[in-house]
């Protein structure tokens, strides 16, 4: 008898949903399978995980599609975040000697493509040749700015803060894409 009232306690018991509902209205999430990382290396498994489509402004409107944020479009802004990766992300208030080698032949190495995705980063902002396209561009893709800050409102950003942004960072977006044959 004391065993059935034990399963009945745990059968009542209330599971908690893996995302709350605050968390829910503010994300895109979704189901993805990926290789379990306690695995050994012999038995790979996969396993079931919950992942946020929509961690970002500008990753929100790829998941949304549409004109701008299409299949070449997400390439190539995953394509920018690698670049800027590679050069980092924030603002060094002194050179970065750290990246910049000595290789085994004696001269200036690039340790991690740093100069590489440097001048590949400068020859696109150049050639786009709309200086408030690309900070509007970098400022989302890159730090994460909300549209409206993006854009340069001040006090509340309306629908229309966040539509033009939407406009500028798919532009861009499409632009690269076409250069780079995504």
């Amino acid at each position: 008898m004391a065993a059935r009232t034990k399963k009945a306690r745990k059968s009542k018991r209330r599971v908690e949903p893996i995302v709350s509902s605050f968390l829910a209205q503010h994300g895109e999430y979704g189901h993805q399978f990926m290789p379990d990382p306690e695995a050994e290396n012999r038995r790979r498994k996969l396993v079931s995980v919950v992942v946020n489509r929509a961690v970002s402004t500008v990753d929100k409107w790829l998941h949304e599609g549409g004109p701008g944020f299409e299949a070449p479009q997400a390439r190539a802004i995953q394509h920018l975040r690698r670049l800027w990766h590679r050069v980092g992300y924030g603002q060094p208030m002194i050179a970065n000697y750290d990246r910049i080698v000595r290789c085994a032949g004696g001269g200036v190495g690039d340790r991690d493509g740093y100069l590489s995705a440097l001048h590949e980063l400068h020859e696109l902002e150049e050639r786009l040749g709309l200086p408030e396209y690309w900070r509007t561009f970098e400022d989302m893709v890159r730090f994460n700015l909300s549209a409206g800050r993006a854009v340069g409102a001040d006090g509340t950003p309306t629908r229309r803060h966040r539509e033009r942004a939407k406009k500028m960072v798919g532009f861009v977006a499409s632009k690269i894409a076409e250069w780079r044959r995504f």
